[in-house]
């Protein structure tokens, strides 16, 4: 039976590829996501400069609710 098995089921095709093909990093993204011409490259030197193996995500911010959070140079890291 097809259907819609929704963006989950999409994110798991596209983790096990990453994984089979051994890629190092993989960028998802939803119909909600979006980036400024900049991000990427802020995102990728970000990454490079701190040379961190064990990384869950990398995120710039989530949205609630619809509503965008204030601009903020603030960066947080978590450690599990």
């Amino acid at each position: 039976m097809l259907g819609n098995k929704g963006i989950a089921a999409a994110l798991n095709v596209a983790k096990n590829r990453a994984i089979n093909e051994n890629y190092k990093w993989l960028l998802t993204m939803d119909q909600d996501s979006r980036f400024n011409e900049s991000d990427i490259e802020k995102f990728k030197n970000y990454i490079k400069e701190r040379n961190e193996e064990k990384v869950a995500i990398y995120s710039p911010f989530h949205s609630y609710n619809g509503l965008l959070p204030t601009t903020s140079s603030l960066i947080e890291e978590k450690k599990l």
